[in-house]
């Protein structure tokens, strides 16, 4: 969301844009898949086994301000 200084009132004298953004990826997984994931499977061997790994979960919370 963008807050532009004509929405912050009494605050604009200082701050002339605000920015607030959420970004999340891959926050849920709903599956009766039982097997590994295809989206990180190697197919090769490391160390005599698979070099699979989980699927990450990121979430992202920010804010962004202009003077």
């Amino acid at each position: 969301y963008n807050i532009t200084s004509n929405m912050l009132g009494a605050a604009s004298k200082y701050i002339s844009n605000l920015r607030f953004y959420v970004d999340a990826q891959n926050p849920l997984t709903i599956t009766s898949f039982k097997g590994t994931d295809p989206e990180v499977v190697t197919g090769g061997t490391y160390k005599s086994g698979k070099a699979e790994y989980p699927q990450t979960r990121t979430f992202s919370v920010g804010i962004k301000a202009s003077f």
